[in-house]
């Protein structure tokens, strides 16, 4: 149920950023790189919750404007969705 709110509650962002994803990242990176660039709070939960819900297969390349304090299943949607 904690990592079930951690993926849902709002992120670090405290204004929009853009961030692009290569062509050939896997989750693991996608979740790393989304954490260090500040989107989300903990690649781990990304990772969990975007394998759980099927959404990791589902991850696009691309450039992505996430909002300020996106939630980590927000920007999991945003990416599989390739918005």
């Amino acid at each position: 149920l904690w990592s079930y709110n951690q993926w849902q509650e709002a992120g670090p962002l405290t204004q929009e950023k853009t961030v692009i994803l290569p062509k050939g990242m896997g989750v693991r990176e996608i979740a790393d790189y989304l954490q260090q660039e500040g989107v989300i709070h903990r690649a781990e939960w990304f990772l969990l919750w975007s394998v759980l819900t099927k959404q990791h297969s589902d991850l696009k390349a691309g450039e992505y404007a996430f909002p300020e304090h996106i939630s980590a299943r927000d920007a999991a949607q945003m990416i599989a969705q390739g918005k």
